[in-house]
């Protein structure tokens, strides 16, 4: 199960790891919401140097154990708690989107339904990639879209973190914009017949 009042230990590198505990639902909100950087040829460059220095104020304010460490070792942290390796597909026949979301290897589960185009209008996000991750920079609406079109989820100890909630939203409408047709017939389990993952 996975649980946000169980501490972590990230290693740092050979010589550094530091013991943390995870980030509050507002500490992540102000963390994403803080980001900044800007949006060339629709890619995003973030400025390294001032979210380096918010990542060194948020670490010292979930820091259990371990030295002070700089700003590009604090983000390397920061973006630790925050690795995602989000899959899933639409069930056509129930109408669900079923997710897994895996988090310093726990696996969680979600049921969604199908966001409808005016709830996407309303989302307003900007989505591009890091990496293979999808990230959306407006969290807060992620977060309540998240809730709006919940239905169930599996694998926590406690409520689903509001980071998990926007990488969930992030990796979907990455996936709607990328294929606007892609959930028309995808399979509830892709192992079992042919259809495109999330």
């Amino acid at each position: 199960m996975f649980d946000v009042n169980e501490p972590a230990t990230i290693v740092v590198n050979e010589t550094c790891r530091v013991r943390v505990r995870y980030p509050t639902d507002s500490e992540w909100l102000a963390w994403s919401a803080g980001q900044t950087g800007k949006m060339r040829d629709g890619e995003w460059t973030p400025n390294v140097a001032e979210n380096e220095r918010r990542a060194v104020k948020l670490f010292k304010t979930i820091r259990l154990d371990g030295p002070q460490i700089n700003g590009r070792q604090a983000a390397q942290v920061i973006d630790s708690l925050d690795d995602l390796d989000i899959s899933g597909c639409f069930d056509r026949e129930r109408g669900e989107l079923n997710v897994d979301l895996v988090a310093f290897g726990i696996t969680t589960q979600h049921i969604l339904r199908l966001p409808t185009p005016r709830e996407l209008a309303r989302l307003g996000v900007t989505v591009h990639r890091k990496g293979f991750r999808r990230i959306v920079r407006s969290v807060a609406p992620a977060a309540a879209l998240y809730d709006e079109l919940y239905g169930s989820h599996y694998g926590y100890a406690g409520a689903v973190p509001v980071n998990h909630k926007v990488g969930i939203i992030g990796s979907v409408v990455g996936r709607i914009t990328d294929d606007p047709q892609a959930f028309q017939c995808v399979p509830l389990n892709p192992s079992e017949r042919p259809g495109e993952e999330i």
